[in-house]
């Protein structure tokens, strides 16, 4: 009797550990690097709707802003189509004007600068775009105009950031 006992109650523990890992959610697959539309930005992960299979949501810890926000993250709902591939046509170039002005250009590919300029021209005055590298959001930009031509110029990041996003552009060639 006493074996049965302990055979219900480990069946029971079993049961309870399937459903447990039945319930969470698989990992989520890290993104290609890119540029993503936002479609929706909190600070609070849970006041976010959950994000359909087309979807992710990305923290984005402001590592690389100029100046500190008020809530240190971000949550950011973002869609994972279409999104611009980084694939660049020439190596990203760091500028600095020496009055504390430095900027990083990105020249994309005529692939990557079609899609880039797809996405701008709908989303143009109403939405925001993510650089994402290595699964981490870099930077976010309001997205103001079209962008043709396929290449953008990225400012007011906080000192070293250009530098460091060059670099992993670099080791992503």
């Amino acid at each position: 009797m006493k074996n049965k006992k302990l055979e219900m109650r480990a069946f029971a523990l079993l049961l309870c550990l399937v459903a447990a890992a039945c319930s969470s959610p698989p990992p989520r697959p890290a993104l290609p690097d890119g540029v993503y539309l936002v479609l929706a930005e909190d600070p609070d992960r849970h006041a976010l709707r959950p994000a359909d299979a087309n979807e992710t949501i990305l923290a984005y810890k402001r590592s690389f802003a100029p100046r500190p926000k008020a809530d240190p993250v971000a949550f950011l709902l973002v869609s994972r189509a279409p999104f611009v591939p980084l694939e660049l046509a020439a190596p990203a170039r760091v500028t600095d004007d020496g009055e504390e002005r430095a900027s990083i250009q990105l020249d994309f590919t005529a692939k990557s600068g079609a899609i880039l300029e797809r996405l701008t021209a709908e989303w143009a005055g109403r939405g925001s775009m993510a650089v994402v590298i290595g699964d981490e959001v870099i930077t976010v930009h309001k997205i103001r105009e079209a962008i043709r031509g396929g290449q953008i110029q990225v400012s007011c990041c906080a000192e070293g950031a250009f530098e460091f996003l060059a670099d992993q552009l670099r080791d992503n060639d």
